[in-house]
């Protein structure tokens, strides 16, 4: 009886000390994500999924771990980790289908996202998330290139987009620049730069190559040969990074004309846990 007795304290102690444990790794982590330090918070999560035993309290670390890796940058171990808290529950399916999205996202593999985001948009049963989700989704049709579909989804917002589809009205009315055009224009120096806006590098090409034009005819007038050669292998350079520097700058431009209106449609936009109910995972934009 006097046995049986100290073995219940001991256990009892025991597993005092392990949920202290466990609840110090939990306040670290949090605290670890305050401060941005997502990799060690990563790690941190990753350590509280291994030691317990419970599956839903492992998949709610395992997809924390997920998220602290996917904010680290490290989107290959943050898939890893949603597979490993997929297979252990299905209670957080939804906050995976949304992480999913986002590293999709950062990866820029649209498409993906765009089926990850497309399959979260009819739930209605939290207007502010599912508000977040239809704007994530109209940026990621954006991106992919359909405007038009875009714009569809920006009209199903319940709550008011007119801001952003205005964005994209005027993004739909304007046009992309042809870099064809930007490189048959960078045949004269500068020139291409000037098709897509880029003044200052037209300036730059046109003053280089018209210095190491008048150095190619002065030696050659001078039947300086060898610094002929010389100056002509530099103004080759120059004369074709011209034609490159026009059709590489409107790509560019269309680039820049496109992220513009896609950051209109974000807004300021950014999904995080409330690590506060942990190890019950609740998203917010």
């Amino acid at each position: 009886m006097k046995w049986t007795a100290l073995y219940t304290v001991i256990l009892l102690l025991s597993a005092s000390t392990a949920a202290m444990a466990d609840e110090t790794t939990r306040l670290l982590a949090e605290a670890l994500i305050a401060d941005d330090l997502f990799g060690d918070a990563a790690v941190e999560y990753r350590r509280l999924a291994l030691e317990s035993a419970q599956p839903e309290h492992r998949s709610a670390c395992f997809w924390a771990s997920a998220y602290a890796y996917w904010r680290d940058g490290r989107t290959s171990v943050a898939s890893d980790m949603l597979d490993l808290a997929e297979d252990l529950s299905d209670e957080y399916a939804k906050q995976s289908l949304q992480l999913r999205a986002e590293i999709a996202a950062s990866e820029n593999h649209w498409a993906e996202a765009e089926f990850y985001l497309r399959s979260l948009s009819t739930d209605s049963s939290d207007a502010a998330m599912q508000n977040g989700i239809l704007r994530r989704l109209a940026r990621t049709q954006l991106q992919m290139g359909d405007a038009s579909a875009a714009s569809a989804t920006l009209s199903s917002i319940p709550a008011n987009a007119n801001t952003e589809l205005a964005a994209l009205e005027t993004y739909e009315s304007g046009r992309d620049k042809s870099p064809r055009t930007g490189g048959l224009m960078g045949i004269i120096p500068g020139l291409g730069y000037v098709y897509s806006g880029e003044y200052g590098n037209a300036v730059r090409s046109l003053i280089l190559n018209a210095l190491f034009i008048y150095g190619m005819v002065d030696t050659a007038q001078e039947d300086q040969w060898g610094g002929f050669g010389i100056i002509t292998f530099f103004e080759l350079t120059w004369y074709t990074g011209s034609i490159y520097g026009g059709f590489d700058a409107a790509h560019r431009y269309n680039q820049e004309r496109l992220l513009s209106v896609a950051e209109e449609i974000d807004g300021d936009l950014n999904l995080r846990p409330d690590f506060a109910k942990f190890p019950v995972i609740r998203l917010r934009y």
